[in-house]
Parts: structure tokens; C-alpha cells; sequence
């Protein structure tokens, strides 16, 4: 969203890297919600994805707040721009689902080989 505006132009670092960090951080805090089986956990993922997605945001905001300026504000803003975009764009609320279900399905693969290897 800053980029567009162009906030971020020149200083593309300052953007990557707190976007990478939030990533980072929200996908570990959410990950046990990707690996259960069934319809229960089918509802678990898609509430990891929208949880990881939001708390990636806030990170990623938060962080973005400190390298613009001395402000907590965009941990309140990006999560809101970041909701907007999904809901008001199909382009991205495909890329998003999709890359979504894609993680669930290598976290729960993922949780599948540990369990058969350690049989």
C-alpha cells in the first residue's frame, strides 16, 4: 500500500525487510494452526491464514512505523490496508487463498513425514 503511494521509493530495504520480518514471525506464531487433519482442521487453517495474515501485517506495519518515523501507528494501519486489499481486489484475494491453501497443504505434509519417519 506505501509503495503505491510511493512512500517507500528509494528506500525499498525499509519496506522488505520489515514485510519479511512480519511474514517470518506471524507464519511461526500460526504454524500449529496449518497441521491438524479433517474438517476441524480445514476451519483451523483457514483461521491460521486470516490470523498469520493480520499479525503479519501488524509486524510488518510496526516495523515500518520505526524506519519512517517514531510512530506505532502502522501496526494499526497496515492490517486494515492489508484486509482492504483482499476483500476489494480478486486478484489478490486469489493469490492470497491460493497461497494459503497452498501452505496448509506443506505444513500439513510436512507434519505427515515427521510422524511416518518417526515410526
Amino acid at each position: 500500500m506505501l509503495a503505491m503511494l510511493g512512500t517507500v521509493e528509494g528506500n525499498v530495504l525499509g519496506f522488505i525487510l520489515p514485510a519479511v520480518s512480519g511474514a517470518f514471525l506471524a507464519g511461526l506464531a500460526c504454524a500449529g494452526l496449518f497441521r491438524h487433519p479433517g474438517g476441524k482442521g480445514l476451519g483451523l487453517a483457514a483461521l491460521g491464514a486470516v490470523a498469520a495474515t493480520l499479525l503479519g501485517a501488524a509486524i510488518a506495519g510496526l516495523g515500518l512505523g520505526l524506519v519512517l518515523g517514531p510512530t506505532f501507528a502502522g501496526a494499526l494501519i497496515a492490517p486494515y490496508a492489508v484486509a482492504s486489499a483482499i476483500l476489494t481486489q480478486p486478484a489478490v484475494l486469489a493469490t492470497w487463498a491460493i497461497t494459503m491453501a497452498i501452505t496448509g497443504w506443506l505444513f500439513r505434509r510436512t507434519a505427515t513425514d515427521a510422524v511416518r519417519k518417526s515410526a
